[in-house]
Protein backbone atom coordinates (compact mmCIF):
# COMPACT_ATOMS: atom_id res chain seq x y z
CA UNK A 1 0.00 0.00 0.00
CA UNK A 2 2.96 2.35 0.59
CA UNK A 3 4.31 1.74 -2.96
CA UNK A 4 7.94 1.78 -1.91
CA UNK A 5 10.89 0.68 -4.06
CA UNK A 6 13.21 -1.50 -2.00
CA UNK A 7 16.63 -3.06 -2.55
CA UNK A 8 17.15 -6.68 -1.49
CA UNK A 9 20.62 -7.65 -0.26
CA UNK A 10 21.65 -11.31 -0.07
CA UNK A 11 24.45 -11.63 2.47
CA UNK A 12 24.43 -13.70 5.65
CA UNK A 13 20.72 -12.97 5.72
CA UNK A 14 18.20 -11.36 3.38
CA UNK A 15 17.87 -7.63 4.01
CA UNK A 16 15.17 -5.41 2.48
CA UNK A 17 16.30 -1.79 2.26
CA UNK A 18 13.67 0.83 1.28
CA UNK A 19 14.94 3.22 -1.40
CA UNK A 20 12.13 5.68 -2.21
CA UNK A 21 8.38 6.15 -2.61
CA UNK A 22 6.82 5.91 -6.07
CA UNK A 23 4.36 8.73 -5.60
CA UNK A 24 1.05 8.88 -7.43
CA UNK A 25 2.11 7.52 -10.83
CA UNK A 26 0.99 3.99 -11.74
CA UNK A 27 4.06 1.99 -12.86
CA UNK A 28 3.63 -1.40 -14.56
CA UNK A 29 7.22 -2.38 -15.49
CA UNK A 30 10.15 -1.09 -13.48
CA UNK A 31 13.91 -1.77 -13.75
CA UNK A 32 17.23 -0.14 -12.77
CA UNK A 33 19.45 1.28 -15.52
CA UNK A 34 22.19 1.83 -12.95
CA UNK A 35 22.50 2.46 -9.20
CA UNK A 36 21.01 5.94 -9.53
CA UNK A 37 18.49 5.77 -12.38
CA UNK A 38 15.40 3.64 -13.04
CA UNK A 39 13.31 3.14 -16.18
CA UNK A 40 9.57 2.49 -15.88
CA UNK A 41 6.54 2.04 -18.12
CA UNK A 42 3.07 2.74 -16.84
CA UNK A 43 -0.08 4.80 -16.86
CA UNK A 44 1.34 8.22 -17.77
CA UNK A 45 -0.39 10.90 -19.78
CA UNK A 46 2.92 12.58 -20.66
CA UNK A 47 4.68 9.65 -22.37
CA UNK A 48 5.29 5.92 -22.65
CA UNK A 49 8.31 5.68 -20.33
CA UNK A 50 9.39 7.49 -17.19
CA UNK A 51 12.93 8.01 -15.87
CA UNK A 52 13.25 8.10 -12.08
CA UNK A 53 16.23 9.05 -9.96
CA UNK A 54 17.08 6.94 -6.90
CA UNK A 55 15.46 9.59 -4.73
CA UNK A 56 12.14 8.88 -6.45
CA UNK A 57 12.27 12.16 -8.35
CA UNK A 58 10.80 12.01 -11.85
CA UNK A 59 13.42 13.13 -14.32
CA UNK A 60 11.25 13.11 -17.43
CA UNK A 61 8.75 11.23 -19.58
CA UNK A 62 9.81 9.90 -22.97
CA UNK A 63 8.42 8.44 -26.21
CA UNK A 64 4.94 8.22 -27.66
CA UNK A 65 2.93 5.07 -28.23
CA UNK A 66 2.69 3.72 -31.79
CA UNK A 67 -0.57 4.36 -33.68
CA UNK A 68 -2.14 2.26 -36.43
CA UNK A 69 -3.92 5.28 -37.98
CA UNK A 70 -4.87 8.91 -37.44
CA UNK A 71 -7.85 7.97 -35.25
CA UNK A 72 -5.65 6.07 -32.79
CA UNK A 73 -3.26 9.03 -32.53
CA UNK A 74 -6.08 10.84 -30.71
CA UNK A 75 -6.49 8.06 -28.12
CA UNK A 76 -5.30 9.02 -24.64
CA UNK A 77 -2.23 7.44 -23.11
CA UNK A 78 -4.38 6.07 -20.25
CA UNK A 79 -6.16 3.89 -22.83
CA UNK A 80 -3.09 3.08 -24.93
CA UNK A 81 -1.16 1.88 -21.90
CA UNK A 82 -3.71 -0.89 -21.35
CA UNK A 83 -3.54 -1.95 -25.00
CA UNK A 84 0.24 -1.72 -25.41
CA UNK A 85 1.48 -3.05 -22.06
CA UNK A 86 4.25 -5.64 -22.13
CA UNK A 87 7.71 -6.61 -20.90
CA UNK A 88 10.65 -4.31 -20.22
CA UNK A 89 14.17 -5.79 -20.46
CA UNK A 90 17.34 -3.83 -19.59
CA UNK A 91 20.79 -4.67 -20.94
CA UNK A 92 23.29 -5.57 -18.15
CA UNK A 93 25.29 -2.43 -18.97
CA UNK A 94 22.24 -0.24 -18.29
CA UNK A 95 22.73 1.77 -21.49
CA UNK A 96 20.14 -0.12 -23.55
CA UNK A 97 16.68 -1.56 -23.03
CA UNK A 98 13.90 -3.09 -25.08
CA UNK A 99 10.13 -3.36 -24.80
CA UNK A 100 7.94 -6.10 -26.25
CA UNK A 101 4.15 -5.77 -26.43
CA UNK A 102 1.98 -8.54 -25.02
CA UNK A 103 -0.95 -8.24 -27.44
CA UNK A 104 0.77 -7.30 -30.70
CA UNK A 105 3.90 -8.29 -32.62
CA UNK A 106 5.81 -5.14 -31.67
CA UNK A 107 9.41 -4.75 -30.49
CA UNK A 108 11.21 -1.53 -29.62
CA UNK A 109 14.95 -1.19 -28.90
CA UNK A 110 16.26 1.91 -27.12
CA UNK A 111 19.53 3.50 -26.05
CA UNK A 112 19.86 5.44 -22.79
CA UNK A 113 22.50 8.17 -23.02
CA UNK A 114 23.01 11.53 -21.31
CA UNK A 115 19.73 11.21 -19.41
CA UNK A 116 17.79 10.72 -22.65
CA UNK A 117 16.04 7.78 -24.30
CA UNK A 118 16.73 7.33 -28.02
CA UNK A 119 14.76 4.91 -30.20
CA UNK A 120 17.24 2.64 -31.97
CA UNK A 121 14.93 0.25 -33.83
CA UNK A 122 11.20 -0.44 -33.89
CA UNK A 123 9.52 -3.52 -35.39
CA UNK A 124 5.74 -3.19 -35.71
CA UNK A 125 4.29 -6.21 -37.51
CA UNK A 126 0.80 -6.03 -35.97
CA UNK A 127 -1.18 -3.69 -33.70
CA UNK A 128 -3.38 -4.56 -30.69
CA UNK A 129 -6.99 -5.36 -31.54
CA UNK A 130 -8.84 -3.52 -28.79
CA UNK A 131 -11.88 -1.37 -28.14
CA UNK A 132 -12.11 1.93 -26.34
CA UNK A 133 -14.30 4.93 -25.60
CA UNK A 134 -12.09 7.97 -26.04
CA UNK A 135 -14.77 10.36 -24.77
CA UNK A 136 -14.78 8.76 -21.33
CA UNK A 137 -11.09 7.75 -21.52
CA UNK A 138 -12.18 4.15 -20.95
CA UNK A 139 -10.52 1.00 -22.25
CA UNK A 140 -13.22 -1.58 -23.03
CA UNK A 141 -11.17 -4.72 -23.76
CA UNK A 142 -9.38 -6.86 -26.33
CA UNK A 143 -11.05 -8.91 -29.03
CA UNK A 144 -11.10 -12.62 -28.12
CA UNK A 145 -9.53 -13.22 -31.53
CA UNK A 146 -6.60 -10.92 -30.79
CA UNK A 147 -3.39 -12.95 -30.63
CA UNK A 148 -1.29 -13.07 -27.48
CA UNK A 149 2.22 -12.44 -28.70
CA UNK A 150 5.14 -11.90 -26.29
CA UNK A 151 4.38 -13.65 -23.02
CA UNK A 152 7.72 -13.27 -21.25
CA UNK A 153 11.15 -11.80 -21.92
CA UNK A 154 14.64 -11.88 -20.45
CA UNK A 155 18.03 -10.65 -21.60
CA UNK A 156 21.77 -11.26 -21.45
CA UNK A 157 24.80 -9.25 -22.52
CA UNK A 158 24.41 -10.68 -26.03
CA UNK A 159 20.73 -11.40 -26.69
CA UNK A 160 17.09 -10.90 -25.77
CA UNK A 161 14.91 -14.04 -25.37
CA UNK A 162 11.19 -13.70 -26.08
CA UNK A 163 8.56 -16.34 -25.32
CA UNK A 164 6.23 -16.09 -28.33
CA UNK A 165 2.60 -17.29 -28.33
CA UNK A 166 0.87 -16.23 -31.55
CA UNK A 167 -2.40 -17.81 -30.36
CA UNK A 168 -5.70 -16.14 -29.55
CA UNK A 169 -7.90 -16.89 -26.55
CA UNK A 170 -10.78 -17.68 -28.95
CA UNK A 171 -8.87 -20.55 -30.58
CA UNK A 172 -6.65 -21.79 -27.75
CA UNK A 173 -8.25 -20.72 -24.45
CA UNK A 174 -5.77 -20.72 -21.56
CA UNK A 175 -3.15 -22.34 -23.82
CA UNK A 176 -2.73 -18.92 -25.47
CA UNK A 177 -0.80 -17.90 -22.35
CA UNK A 178 1.76 -20.72 -22.80
CA UNK A 179 4.30 -21.32 -25.54
CA UNK A 180 7.05 -23.65 -26.67
CA UNK A 181 8.67 -21.08 -28.99
CA UNK A 182 11.46 -18.69 -27.98
CA UNK A 183 12.53 -15.99 -30.43
CA UNK A 184 16.07 -14.69 -29.97
CA UNK A 185 17.13 -11.16 -30.96
CA UNK A 186 20.42 -9.35 -30.55
CA UNK A 187 20.47 -5.86 -29.03
CA UNK A 188 20.55 -4.27 -32.48
CA UNK A 189 17.03 -5.61 -33.03
CA UNK A 190 18.03 -8.38 -35.43
CA UNK A 191 16.44 -11.82 -35.10
CA UNK A 192 19.21 -14.41 -34.74
CA UNK A 193 17.43 -17.63 -33.75
CA UNK A 194 14.17 -19.41 -32.95
CA UNK A 195 14.19 -22.16 -30.30
CA UNK A 196 11.44 -24.78 -30.10
CA UNK A 197 10.77 -26.56 -26.79
CA UNK A 198 9.20 -29.97 -26.24
CA UNK A 199 6.74 -28.55 -23.71
CA UNK A 200 4.84 -25.26 -23.41
CA UNK A 201 6.07 -22.97 -20.62
CA UNK A 202 5.15 -19.58 -19.17
CA UNK A 203 8.59 -18.25 -18.14
CA UNK A 204 12.32 -18.97 -18.34
CA UNK A 205 15.77 -17.60 -17.46
CA UNK A 206 18.88 -17.77 -19.66
CA UNK A 207 22.39 -17.91 -18.19
CA UNK A 208 24.75 -14.96 -18.63
CA UNK A 209 26.92 -16.92 -21.10
CA UNK A 210 23.88 -17.77 -23.29
CA UNK A 211 24.52 -21.49 -22.94
CA UNK A 212 21.83 -22.75 -20.56
CA UNK A 213 18.11 -22.23 -20.07
CA UNK A 214 16.25 -22.59 -16.79
CA UNK A 215 12.52 -23.31 -17.08
CA UNK A 216 10.77 -21.36 -14.31
CA UNK A 217 7.10 -21.86 -15.07
CA UNK A 218 4.86 -24.63 -16.49
CA UNK A 219 1.08 -24.73 -16.26
CA UNK A 220 0.14 -27.30 -18.90
CA UNK A 221 -2.35 -30.16 -18.42
CA UNK A 222 -0.24 -33.12 -19.57
CA UNK A 223 -0.01 -36.06 -17.16
CA UNK A 224 3.51 -36.96 -18.29
CA UNK A 225 6.15 -34.62 -19.66
CA UNK A 226 9.76 -35.05 -20.75
CA UNK A 227 12.16 -32.27 -19.81
CA UNK A 228 14.44 -31.68 -22.81
CA UNK A 229 18.18 -32.06 -22.25
CA UNK A 230 18.82 -29.37 -24.85
CA UNK A 231 16.85 -26.66 -26.63
CA UNK A 232 18.72 -26.10 -29.89
CA UNK A 233 22.31 -25.49 -28.82
CA UNK A 234 21.23 -24.49 -25.28
CA UNK A 235 21.52 -26.94 -22.39
CA UNK A 236 18.59 -27.22 -19.96
CA UNK A 237 20.26 -27.40 -16.57
CA UNK A 238 17.56 -26.59 -14.01
CA UNK A 239 13.84 -26.68 -13.42
CA UNK A 240 12.96 -23.68 -11.31
CA UNK A 241 11.64 -23.97 -7.77
CA UNK A 242 7.81 -24.16 -7.86
CA UNK A 243 7.85 -24.46 -11.69
CA UNK A 244 5.03 -27.03 -11.39
CA UNK A 245 3.34 -25.42 -8.41
CA UNK A 246 -0.40 -26.09 -8.13
CA UNK A 247 -0.38 -28.46 -11.12
CA UNK A 248 -2.92 -31.19 -10.34
CA UNK A 249 -2.59 -33.24 -13.56
CA UNK A 250 1.13 -33.98 -13.74
CA UNK A 251 2.13 -37.53 -12.73
CA UNK A 252 5.71 -37.82 -13.98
Amino acid sequence: NKRVVAEIEFKDSIQIIPKFNLGKDVHFSFAPLNDDVFIASGLYQEGRFCILKDSGTKQNYFMDYPSRDEAEKKVTNQIKFQAYFGNLVVHPSGNQFMFCTGNADMLSFYTYKNDKIILKKEINKTFPDYKYDNDTKRFTGFSARSNKVYLYACGTEKNVYLLYSGKSYAEAGERAFLSSRIDVYNWEGEKVNTLMLDIPIKSMVVSEDDKTIKITGYTGTATNIAIPAKIGEYTVTTIGFNAFYNNSTLES
